[in-house]
């Protein structure tokens, strides 16, 4: 039984300079080397794959550990010589309501927002440089929350 993809493959196979067109197009499977089996050609493919996918993992960690410092010494200067909860989250941007003197509970839920806000799994899908300042502020925040209830 002949189906309108098995006739789309086999014009392609027919015409000139079809596979190297289909290779350069990026279309799976349509070049396999001689001798090789198309199940042989997707294990290389997938192979390959991962070895691309390590090398981009590699370096981008070469890239976190350049990067983290700067990200560390942003977060430092961006919070200053602040120790508060509060003074924190109101210096990384998260409003806090209450004014100058906010409640326990609306630093807490303040201080919720700003762990969801940071988390280093919410942003895991952003660049390198926000996901280490994210990552150091998820710090600063949660170093700010431990002094908050040492305080009592």
């Amino acid at each position: 039984m002949d189906t309108w993809s098995e006739d789309c493959s086999r014009d392609r196979a027919e015409a000139p300079g079809a596979a190297e067109d289909a290779a350069e197009a990026g279309e799976g499977g349509a070049v396999v080397p001689e001798g090789e089996s198309e199940q042989d050609a997707r294990k290389r493919r997938r192979v390959e794959e991962y070895r691309r996918r390590g090398e981009r993992e590699r370096a981008e960690e070469r890239d976190a550990t350049d990067l983290r410092p700067r990200a560390e010494l942003h977060v430092r200067r961006t919070l200053g010589k602040t120790v508060s909860l509060s003074g924190v989250l109101r210096r990384l941007g998260v409003p806090v309501p209450g004014g100058n003197t906010p409640s326990r509970r609306q630093v807490t839920a303040a201080y919720r927002k700003a762990l969801l806000q940071y988390h280093p799994d919410r942003v895991s899908g952003k660049p390198l440089g926000l996901r280490l300042v994210a990552e150091e502020s998820f710090k600063a925040i949660k170093d700010a929350h431990a002094r908050f209830e040492e305080e009592g």
